[in-house]
């Protein structure tokens, strides 16, 4: 019989990290720091849990994050930016505004 309890307290420790209630997510916009130009499609991607997403047609973005994220934000020909996500970051709209690349190509070889 206690051998039956130890189980089933083993086994509702692991599974409570599962239940932890409703997801959460981070959400904004993508934008041109020099213009406020949208930029889309950009690549979202929380490094910490393996999702991706990316904007949509209006830079809207929206990805599952906890605190303690890392989300990579990347566009072409833009300097990627990090956020580390943070409870305040959940409940609020989270702007990004991307540097574009300093280097360009000057020549291209075929």
């Amino acid at each position: 019989m206690t051998k039956n309890l130890l189980l089933f307290r083993l086994l509702l420790l692991l599974l409570l990290p599962c239940s932890s209630g409703a997801q959460q997510f981070l959400r904004g916009r993508i934008f041109d720091r020099s213009d406020n130009r949208v930029l889309f499609p950009a690549t979202v991607q929380n490094r910490s849990r393996s999702h991706y997403n990316t904007s949509d047609q209006g830079g809207n973005y929206k990805i599952q994050a906890a605190p303690g994220d890392t989300v990579l934000i990347a566009y072409l020909g833009y300097q990627p930016d990090t956020v580390i996500v943070n409870g305040q970051l959940l409940s609020t709209i989270t702007d990004i505004h991307l540097k574009p690349a300093s280097s360009q190509l000057s020549e291209v070889k075929v």
